[in-house]
C-alpha cells in the first residue's frame, strides 16, 4: 500500500534488521518488538537519538503481566509453559515500553495498550 503510494517501504525481518540495522529511514515499525531480541534497547536508542519515528504493531495480546501471561492460550495449551509466558509476556510489555506511538488489529488491544 505505501509502496504503491510512491513511498519507500521495505520490510526486513527482525532477525536481520537488528544484526544489521538500516538507519536511513523517517519511520520504523516494529512488529511485536520486545527486549529479549539481541541488541534491541541500543538500535531503538540509535533510532530514538536521531529523531525518528518508532512506531510498535500489535495484532494479539502477547503483553502484559503474570496473570495475563497466565491465561493467555499459549500457557493454557501448553505451547509455553507458564515460566517461559511470563518471561515472554514480561519481555513484550518492557519492549512495548519503549515506544510512544502504538497501532494495533482490535479494540480490546487497544485498551490493553491504555491499560
Amino acid at each position: 500500500m505505501l509502496s504503491g503510494q510512491g513511498h519507500f517501504a521495505p520490510v526486513y525481518s527482525a532477525t536481520q534488521f537488528f544484526k544489521d540495522p538500516n538507519f536511513d529511514y523517517d519511520v520504523y515499525i516494529f512488529h511485536r518488538p520486545n527486549t529479549a531480541r539481541k541488541n534491541f534497547l541500543p538500535v531503538l536508542r540509535h533510532l530514538r537519538k536521531a529523531g525518528k519515528t518508532l512506531i510498535a504493531d500489535y495484532d494479539d495480546l502477547i503483553f502484559g503481566d503474570e496473570g495475563v501471561a497466565l491465561q493467555s492460550s499459549a500457557a493454557k495449551n501448553g505451547t509455553l509453559t507458564p515460566e517461559r509466558a511470563v518471561a515472554a509476556f514480561s519481555s513484550n510489555l518492557l519492549g512495548l515500553r519503549e515506544f510512544d506511538k502504538v497501532t494495533v488489529s482490535t479494540a480490546p488491544l487497544a485498551q490493553r495498550v491504555e491499560d
